[in-house]
């Protein structure tokens, strides 16, 4: 019906005979839709320019698109926490062994989801170690008990991204922190770094 009323709207106007005119009424999932007599000569896209797949129930869904975005911090500090500790706000979280709790320079300030906690993964050197307790603004807390002694202070962290042959999607982490992809997006705030890099074959 919308579609509908925005063609004759736009058959009934003399604004529209001009020839670089931009007309859209479509996002991602539809681009595959496009006629090619249609009076729509433009497609906002949103995810795929991150090389996200939309929705399951788009025509786009599945399909074989490359990641582009990635988010990395470092890890700040790590210490070796008896059996028992209660670790960050609320103590909504109690370590059952001695554990290696690392501390990386990034929270919901910085676009980790609050609900993060206790349900999601970083990687570190390739490996998947799950965040535990509560994200706070500034700082997020990982168990590095299974992994080597030698991780330390300043060890890249991939909170989104690949590292070796393990990855986190945005999609994954979206359904984790039980919300959607583009909110994930729109919330990597001014104070993380941007870096740009072009891929030549």
């Amino acid at each position: 019906m919308q579609r509908q009323r925005f063609q004759e709207i736009h058959d009934q106007s003399s604004l529209c005979l001009k020839s670089n005119l931009l007309i859209h009424a479509d996002n991602s999932s539809s681009l595959l839709d496009l006629k090619k007599d249609s009076i729509f000569n433009a497609v906002r896209i949103g995810l795929l320019q991150f090389g996200v797949s939309p929705q399951t129930d788009s025509m786009f869904a599945g399909l074989p698109v490359e990641p582009v975005l990635s988010f990395h911090s470092k890890l700040a500090l790590i210490k070796t926490l008896p059996s028992g500790t209660t670790i960050s706000y609320g103590r909504q979280h109690q370590l059952e062994r001695s554990s290696r709790i690392g501390i990386i320079s990034a929270g919901y300030g910085d676009a980790i989801p609050l609900l993060c906690g206790n349900q999601a993964n970083a990687l570190i050197r390739g490996k998947a170690y799950p965040i535990v307790g509560r994200v706070t603004m500034d700082q997020t807390l990982v168990d590095l008990t299974d992994g080597p002694q030698n991780i330390g202070p300043g060890e890249q962290v991939t909170m989104i991204g690949s590292q070796g042959k393990e990855e986190i999607l945005l999609t994954s982490l979206a359904k984790q922190a039980e919300t959607i992809p583009w909110e994930l997006l729109c919330s990597i705030t001014k104070r993380v770094p941007r870096v740009y890099t072009t891929r030549r074959e």
